[in-house]
């Protein structure tokens, strides 16, 4: 029986799209949580966008962000699944205990107040290392 982390295969879809940036190096067995968020923002604000995610990175108990564009393909029947986001925030926690403080961080805090108003879409999902695994044969 092979195991698979869920949000392992979310960054196996997201790292081959355009324009990927990563810091840092998950380590391998860790207790962690991580969160993928989805947000459309105006195209002219998106470069400062990014910039500012990247530097949350230094918030309390983060160990890896990236930040990935949808894919789009040729054929419009297939976009179905990519949906209204422009991009999708890839956040890598030491361990659930951490978020809170994270949330609370003066970095969080001030990327919030920055960002927060000016979404058309932000969407959200949290997962952990003990509810992590799909199983397959």
């Amino acid at each position: 029986m092979k195991r698979c982390g869920f949000l392992a295969c979310l960054a196996f879809i997201g790292l081959p799209l355009s324009g990927c940036v990563t810091t840092g190096t998950p380590r391998a067995g860790a207790d962690f949580a991580e969160q993928v968020i989805l947000v459309s923002i105006d195209e002219r604000y998106q470069q400062e966008f990014i910039a500012d995610t990247l530097r949350l990175k230094s918030a309390p108990g983060v160990v890896d962000i990236f930040v990935s564009r949808p894919i789009r393909f040729k054929d419009p029947k297939l976009d179905w699944w990519v949906g209204d986001y422009d991009l999708a925030i890839f956040i890598r926690f030491r361990n659930e205990d951490v978020t809170s403080d994270y949330g609370a961080s003066a970095a969080h805090e001030a990327w919030n107040k920055k960002w927060s108003d000016r979404f058309t879409t932000f969407r959200a999902l949290r997962a952990t290392s003990a509810s992590h695994v799909i199983e397959y044969d």
